[in-house]
């Protein structure tokens, strides 16, 4: 199942259901970076995270708290992010507050509080258990 983006577009979401908990890849880039249109003084996320990934660890955290039980890791490429939720309900909610912007509006509003200002584009992936091993 895929939540679809206009045509010639990646999907926004892309579900691989599993058992138990749920883990859930989020990358989170520039729009300029996923479009190939990096140029001089266009700062880009993954560089912030290079520079300085507390920091931006800590954002992201303040972003996703109350919407993720847990926060697992937070790795350079662009920024990845992996959660962890423990019951189908919070991750139904995670999924709607994705599904209507929320957790974009939430993430460019913690970011522009450090001063990265840039709009973000935000993807989703689900997967199982036996993914982490």
């Amino acid at each position: 199942m895929a939540l679809e983006r206009p045509a010639g577009r990646r999907p926004l979401l892309d579900l691989e259901l599993g058992y138990g908990q749920f883990y859930v890849k989020m990358k989170i880039d520039n729009p300029y970076l996923v479009a190939g249109m990096v140029g001089v003084g266009v700062a880009t996320l993954g560089a912030l995270y290079l520079a300085d990934p507390e920091l931006v660890g800590a954002v992201v955290r303040r972003a996703l708290e109350g919407l993720a039980d847990r926060v697992l890791a937070i790795l350079p490429s662009s920024v990845l992010v992996d959660l962890c939720f423990y019951t189908k309900e919070k991750f139904l909610a995670f999924i709607d507050a994705f599904a209507t912007g929320t957790v974009k509006q939430r993430l460019e509003e913690e970011f522009s509080k450090i001063g990265f200002k840039d709009a973000l584009e935000v993807t989703v992936t689900l997967y199982d258990n036996a993914s982490l091993r």
